[in-house]
């Protein structure tokens, strides 16, 4: 019943959920080569994408208010940054096809349901810029980030189809994002702050210093790892 409720309420959410399911699909579609699976694992594993992806989002939100029960049911973009890499991995292991790949086109869906879900904060009026001084126009931070996924999107969605990406795309939308996220925030309003951070302040400061470190493997100890066993 509860669950009902919810759906009801939510039902704008929900739409834009199965449209970001139905993108994911079309993604994976096309992939599927790459991905060793059939239409109908894909049909099933596009579903499971947005409900874990939800769960995370929302638990991370939870995590963030400190376990604060009125907190349930926000949403914390940066729960899917951090927490589907997890199942991007799993997968990857499963199907016996190589790490690197399977992000790069899993970023993909990644950045397509946080987009959706981002247009979601735009109808629903949360996540507010603040205001210009003397004016009751806000920043648009949160169409700013929408213009920043279209835009990784187009520039890379070619390249990992026709897998020229190496596994860089992920660290480098982790780099990315993060920055964008660090500067957005000083234009945000804010609950949880620390001094005059807010925690997204934080979170996009760990995501930039994991893109960096993911793209200093990927550049320099992998290729010597390669060169190594060339050698041998």
């Amino acid at each position: 019943m509860a669950l009902i409720e919810f759906i009801k309420s939510h039902w704008i959410l929900m739409i834009l959920l199965v449209v970001a399911t139905i993108v994911n699909f079309v993604w994976l579609f096309f992939n599927r080569k790459d991905l060793k699976t059939n239409i109908f694992v894909l049909v099933i594993f596009s579903i499971f994408h947005t409900i874990i992806g939800i769960i995370f989002v929302g638990l991370f939100a939870y995590m963030e208010s400190g376990f604060k029960k009125e907190a349930l049911g926000n949403i914390s973009l940066y729960g899917g940054v951090f927490f589907m890499p997890v199942i991007y991995l799993l997968y990857a292991l499963i199907s016996k096809i190589k790490i690197s790949r399977a992000f790069d086109i899993f970023t993909i869906s990644l950045i397509s349901t946080l987009f959706f879900a981002r247009i979601n904060c735009l109808i629903s009026g949360c996540c507010l810029g603040i205001k210009f001084p003397n004016s009751e126009i806000r920043v648009p931070t949160r169409e700013i980030e929408l213009l920043f996924y279209l835009l990784f999107m187009i520039f890379t969605v070619s390249k990992i189809y026709k897998n020229e990406t190496n596994g860089y795309i992920y660290p480098i939308y982790m780099l990315s994002y993060g920055i964008l996220r660090f500067i957005l925030e000083f234009l945000r309003e804010g609950d949880n702050t620390i001094g005059i951070l807010h925690i997204g302040h934080i979170w996009s400061l760990v995501s930039i210093v994991i893109g960096i470190l993911f793209i200093i493997y990927l550049k320099y100890f992998r290729g010597k790892i390669y060169a190594k066993d060339k050698e041998e």
